[in-house]
């Protein structure tokens, strides 16, 4: 199977600045994704799920349409799924994270 991409953003400009992490589940597919405060994670940070992103995430940084601030990469690489549950998807980053996140 081919390498899974993964994108951090930093969203800021926006009344609540955050991180989004987003991710491929199968190759080409849409961007799953999930909001986070900081970057990087810390324990007991919450990772809340929003809806999948376009794969047009993977690259660009710059203003988000409908004055809804600027998003910037932080952090890119790929991954590979640990442990996948109707509940909870377990990733490893490319750097060795773990990563637990709560499926939508």
């Amino acid at each position: 199977m081919p390498a899974l991409r993964y994108i951090v953003l930093e969203h800021s400009q926006i009344d609540s600045p955050h991180f989004d992490l987003m991710l491929e589940l199968a190759p080409e597919s849409e961007l799953a994704t999930w909001r986070l405060p900081h970057w990087p994670p810390e324990a007991n940070d919450v990772f809340t799920p929003l809806p999948p992103h376009r794969r047009h995430y993977l690259e660009y940084q710059g203003p988000i349409s409908g004055d809804r601030g600027l998003v910037r990469r932080v952090a890119s690489g790929t991954h590979h799924v640990l442990e996948d549950y109707p509940a909870r998807l377990v990733i490893c980053l490319n750097d060795g994270r773990r990563i637990e996140l709560p499926r939508p």
